[in-house]
């Protein structure tokens, strides 16, 4: 028999949940409770932690996930050039409205005050013009640019006050600022995770596909040096772009072609942009990116409530299920299972949240349904659809995918077919991407498997999940197998299962 068998969630999800590991998921119980409780993607943020730090998590997610036999992806969030305000006198200070205020770089002062404001970032200073906008602290403080005459010294105007902690996040909407979306610090951070095996890579604040560009030409370097006799031959993480800057949606075709997926960042989309435009920016995204047959994740504050309380709100179950309903491809909990009070009931409940709104999607008809014009590509559109149509004409039970980059897998998530995706590849890490991919379940299979032991492959795992019964019947989708006349060829084959 040449797959490898895997643990198996009963009932598994369409939609995928990513976690954010941190201080409250790094015991290994609660890391294996996470796991089993339906937990695809997890997620290590390097905006926080250290080397040591997340190499130890890696290495407990690592040793589960082949214990459990589940196919759970790692990704990679780089910090991006996140602007911050620096530390102040007893670690916060008290903002009034109408008051003047003094940036400086955080390099020329001790401790801030309520007078002196430190930036980490003191070269953003020289870009700011009188009439921008400051937002800290996710928009809870307001500051307007006054004068800009002083090498690293900006005045500004309290516009709306508060409190104002250490670190606390700067956004300067509509600025054109010429920072690199890859900084230093994720190049560093970025060659660590190339060492790890990272499944994933999000790139932070993307403005255009050059930066996708940028990153995809540095892992290729990395490789090339590294490993330069097989370096082609490597399977590589794929490329999140997080979408959270105004400047993205200028050029977001480009940048949803050249990357492997998006997340549609709400904390500083919401901050740069007014809220209300959001949901209607986050809808477009989803479409945008399935057109192209990318992956969508829907990220921040989905279950906020849950980092302190036991139960979400009402909106925040809401803001879950129209997210489901919109086709996303997989939520993610941020602070909710990094830091919070209760990350295993946080995941739990969004797990009961999908399934709710999926088991009612299955019973109105909304899987399988044939869209025109869903796709740019004609051929794996073309390919897609028909699939879907066999699946419909002949009641088909399950979808069986022979991958080898998880492509094919991909093309037909997109679709969102009403039979479950079984997709089955011989490299560990592409095995691993597709767990992100919405009704996709993932298998490893050796690698010289020919059709007709897939076939069989195909017959037994149907049974064992408990997909299809004698006589019913299940597809058979597979990736090139072999070159006919210079082009490459697939196969859909009908299997009546034995």
């Amino acid at each position: 028999m040449k797959y490898r068998k895997r643990g198996v969630q009963h009932n598994p999800r369409r939609t995928k949940i990513v976690a954010t590991l941190g201080p409250a998921t790094e015991d290994p119980e609660i890391l294996r409770a996470l796991l089993l409780s339906g937990v695809n993607v997890v997620r290590f943020n390097f905006s926080h932690g250290t080397h040591k730090s997340h190499s130890l998590l890696l290495r407990k997610v690592k040793k589960l996930r082949d214990e459990l036999h589940l196919p759970v992806a790692l990704l990679a969030d780089l910090s991006g050039p996140k602007f911050r305000v620096g530390a102040f006198e007893n670690g916060s200070i008290i903002l009034e409205d109408g008051k003047s205020v003094l940036l400086v770089g955080e390099d020329t002062v001790e401790k801030g005050t309520s007078e002196i404001i430190p930036v980490q970032h003191p070269e953003i200073l020289s870009n700011l013009r009188p009439g921008h906008i400051l937002l800290l602290d996710d928009g809870r403080v307001k500051l307007e640019v006054t004068e800009n005459s002083a090498p690293g010294r900006v005045c500004a105007r309290v516009i709306h006050g508060g409190i104002l902690a250490n670190h606390k996040g700067l956004n300067i909407p509509h600025a054109d600022l010429p920072i690199p979306s890859l900084t230093s610090k994720d190049k560093d951070d970025l060659a660590f995770c190339l060492r790890e095996g990272i499944d994933y890579i999000a790139l932070s604040f993307v403005r255009s596909a050059n930066d996708v560009k940028e990153l995809r030409k540095f892992i290729q370097s990395f490789y090339e040096n590294h490993f330069p006799e097989n370096a082609q031959d490597i399977q590589k993480p794929g490329i999140i772009a997080k979408i959270e800057k105004p400047e993205a949606f200028s050029d977001i075709e480009n940048i949803v072609e050249y990357s492997d997926g998006i997340m549609v960042a709400r904390g500083d989309l919401g901050v740069e942009m007014e809220l209300e435009k959001v949901p209607i920016l986050q809808n477009t995204l989803i479409q945008k990116a399935h057109q192209c047959n990318k992956p969508v994740i829907i990220a921040t504050q989905m279950l906020e409530s849950m980092i302190h309380e036991p139960v979400p709100t009402r909106a925040e179950v809401n803001d879950v299920a129209h997210a489901v309903l919109h086709h996303a491809d997989a939520l993610m909990l941020s602070a909710e299972t990094a830091v919070g009070k209760y990350p295993l009931e946080a995941v739990t409940m969004m797990d009961r949240i999908i399934r709710e709104i999926e088991s009612y999607q299955e019973k109105e008809g909304f899987f399988g349904r044939l869209e025109s014009d869903v796709s740019i590509y004609p051929m794996p559109n073309a390919i897609s659809r028909a699939c879907t149509l066999l699946s419909q004409d002949l009641a088909i039970k399950c979808i069986h995918v022979l991958t080898r980059t998880g492509r094919t897998a991909r093309i037909l998530s997109t679709s969102r077919p009403e039979a479950p995706i079984l997709a089955h590849a011989s490299h560990h890490s592409v095995v691993c991407q597709m767990n992100l991919l919405w009704g996709v379940q993932p298998f490893h299979i050796q690698e010289d498997i020919t059709l007709h032991e897939f076939v069989d492959v195909t017959n037994v795992t149907a049974k064992e999940m408990g997909y299809a019964r004698k006589g019913e019947y299940v597809l058979l989708v597979s990736s090139p197998l072999k070159k006919i006349t210079g082009r490459a060829t697939g196969s859909i084959i009908v299997l009546e299962i034995t």
